[in-house]
């Protein structure tokens, strides 16, 4: 295996952006595998089994700070095995008839494409403080049952708009190689309308449960590189919790913002490598360049609200002791 420094690296950073935003691996890890010279299949089967392991961390993490809403997780569980499953055998079958590379290129190429298209307007346009008509419409399905849910303040939301997002999401995880947060993140913000960072926490559950059959079925079939994902995994572990915790102290619209920048980078590096464009080195530097920026700018918001609960607890300790003087 070669390149065991920079998969490291990748791995850390993607452990940042997955703990800060619950994705990474589809949009970093798979296309930077491909590049690197693994075959698409491999490239997604690998990336699954470094993204299971990632993801518990970050999970435990964001559970800490309340960040986590179990009823949603487990409507969308319901949804995400078929889905991940259904994604596997097509890969399987394009793999066979030779048609797998180019194919999963284009359908990465659309989906990071319009994802980051939605993000980087709202944010803009300064959408993300309205409520829009369309927001959170699959959660207002007038199709029962229905249930409420405090922790995404959903009233009435109904089911099978959970278990619908669920397949789709899964379906996409299985396709591009992922946890599904590169998709699952923003539908939950836009289409069942949930806050930012509980969208975030919850869909670590779902990319457990999903990294964590994908890994299965994709070892099932051959297209795993056990050696590559453990050492993305001794990165990403590390980079998942920090990334997590700078969530605490890192505003909604913030988090919009990085997330839109970070799928426009993806979606021009796997069109290049889908073009032929710069041969491995172009694609990989605007990845990991703008990847790299982004964890720079995390660690930062991390170390700042820190510091400043350091500086207020201070503060706190010295009025009271000055207090007690008096």
């Amino acid at each position: 295996m070669e390149n065991v420094l920079l998969l490291w690296l990748i791995g850390f950073i993607v452990g940042i952006v997955g703990g800060a935003f619950s994705l990474g691996g589809s949009t970093i890890v798979t296309p930077s595998l491909n590049i690197l010279g693994y075959s698409m299949p491999v490239a997604i089967g690998t990336n699954l089994m470094h993204i299971f392991g990632r993801s518990l961390s970050a999970t435990l993490k964001h559970r800490q700070f309340g960040h986590l809403d179990w009823k949603v997780a487990g409507l969308l569980a319901l949804g995400t095995i078929p889905g991940m499953e259904g994604a596997a055998q097509l890969v399987r079958y394009l793999a066979q008839s030779g048609a797998v590379e180019i194919t999963i290129r284009w359908i990465q190429l659309t989906v990071l494409s319009v994802l980051s298209a939605v993000i980087i307007w709202e944010t803009v346009t300064n959408r993300s403080d309205k409520q829009v008509s369309w927001r959170g419409f699959l959660a207002r399905l007038p199709i029962p049952p229905y249930f409420n849910s405090p922790t995404s303040k959903f009233h009435t939301a109904s089911v099978w708009g959970f278990i619908l997002l669920g397949f789709l999401t899964g379906f996409m995880a299985g396709i591009m190689g992922g946890g599904g947060g590169f998709i699952r993140v923003p539908a939950m913000i836009y289409l069942l309308g949930m806050p930012t960072k509980v969208a975030v926490g919850t869909d670590l559950v779902e990319v457990v449960l999903t990294a964590g059959y994908g890994t299965l079925t994709y070892g099932c079939k051959g297209f795993v590189d056990m050696p590559t994902a453990l050492v993305l995994l001794l990165g990403g572990a590390i980079g998942a919790r920090l990334g997590a915790w700078a969530t605490f102290y890192a505003p909604s619209k913030q988090l919009r913002g990085l997330l839109g920048l970070l799928l426009v980078a993806a979606a021009l590096s796997v069109a290049l490598k889908q073009f032929g464009i710069g041969g491995k080195i172009l694609p990989l530097a605007i990845l990991l360049t703008t990847s790299l920026g982004i964890t720079g700018f995390v660690l930062s918001l991390l170390w700042k609200g820190v510091r400043s609960v350091k500086v207020s607890s201070q503060n706190q300790i010295l009025q009271a002791s000055q207090d007690a003087r008096l």
